[in-house]
């Protein structure tokens, strides 16, 4: 669970800062298991405004907690069709 750091970050503030991002359509939290990390799946409108976030915004954020990070970018068009076989919640 993510909870409140000694400098006052929150899961709230950092949602907030998320979803002015350009582009940003939405994003899933993940937490490791028995590892104290935390991670999402994020999904933007475009490629460019997926590496804006990737480049530009989101490495301050695990820098605020003092921590390593590690962004991947994925296509999800190409892979549409199995992610709808498996029922994903993101294709209504």
């Amino acid at each position: 669970m993510l909870k409140d750091d000694k400098k006052g970050c929150s899961w709230k503030k950092i949602n907030d800062g998320i979803k002015k991002q350009e582009g940003f359509v939405r994003k899933t939290w993940l937490s490791g298991l028995n590892s104290g990390t935390v991670g999402g799946l994020y999904e933007f409108n475009s490629l460019e405004s997926a590496q804006k976030f990737a480049w530009d915004y989101f490495p301050n954020e695990p820098r605020a907690f003092g921590v390593s990070f590690q962004t991947k970018l994925f296509d999800g068009d190409i892979v549409e069709a199995a992610s709808r076989d498996m029922d994903s919640p993101h294709y209504d």
